[in-house]
């Protein structure tokens, strides 16, 4: 058997090997130099995750502390308002005290100036004269009749009149 060949024409024909190889080459640098610059690419998105959750860790502690803050400072302003209305209404009592021990003592001083203008007792009732002065009482019977068991005290007496 015979086989007929025909002659192959090489680097007549729009498809050659070296340029395709040559071509495919360049491609392939081009691919790796995008690939290393996707490998930075993706090492740089990586730090910045890194960094992105080690912030925002830090963040929720914060505020996590930021809270624990604000809630012992109103527990603190809770506990001052308390005392500073209590500390308010023993103030006010104090100054009803003192306003009704300031009446007591105006009154006691009222008196004090009434006893002092008072005339001084002359030893007469000012219902009798001069023509009837009082005289002694002899009051010896009675406390020998009270001793005796005889006399009622008058708060015992069944005559007594209750008193208002």
């Amino acid at each position: 058997m015979s086989t007929i060949t025909a002659p192959w024409r090489r680097g007549t024909g729009t498809h050659r090997a070296d340029d395709r190889i040559a071509d495919l080459t360049t491609q392939l640098e081009q691919m790796q130099r995008r690939q290393e610059a996707a490998d930075d690419f993706h090492a740089v998105l990586m730090d910045d995750r890194t960094q992105l959750h080690a912030l925002w860790q830090a963040a929720e502690y914060k505020a996590a502390c930021s809270e624990d803050v604000v809630s012992l400072h109103e527990a603190t302003i809770d506990a001052l308002t308390s005392r500073a209305e209590a500390a308010e209404r023993r103030a006010q009592e104090a100054m009803r005290q003192a306003e009704q021990q300031e009446r007591e003592l105006r009154e006691l001083r009222a008196l004090r100036s009434l006893t002092r203008t008072a005339p001084a007792p002359t030893g007469r009732a000012p219902w009798c004269g001069a023509e009837r002065d009082t005289e002694p009482i002899d009051v010896s019977v009675l406390r020998a009749d009270h001793h005796g068991g005889r006399v009622v005290p008058l708060h015992r007496s069944p005559y007594a009149q209750p008193t208002p």
